[in-house]
């Protein structure tokens, strides 16, 4: 958890800068958004991990987590997203 803690500004930040790109080549209609999620539950994790990617090799399960530190863009035209 330390590493998604630390890795959280950094994806927020990156994620910002991609955003803030797209909408100026493509001269959006500011009906786009960004939205971040608080990271993932630790409870949670490991439940998921547990359930669905115990099995997994290589182990263990927690390294198959991908969706600690989320987030999402919603743009509103096909050009923002091509």
């Amino acid at each position: 958890y330390h590493a998604a803690e630390a890795a959280q500004p950094v994806y927020e930040g990156i994620i910002r800068r991609i955003y803030n790109q797209v909408c100026q080549e493509c001269q959006g209609d500011g009906k786009s958004k960004i939205t971040f999620a608080q990271l993932k539950g630790k409870e949670r994790a490991q439940q998921k991990a547990d359930d669905d990617y115990d099995t997994r090799t290589p182990g263990p399960g927690v390294a198959w987590l991908y969706d600690i530190v989320r987030g999402c863009i919603e743009f509103t035209s096909a050009d923002q997203i091509l």
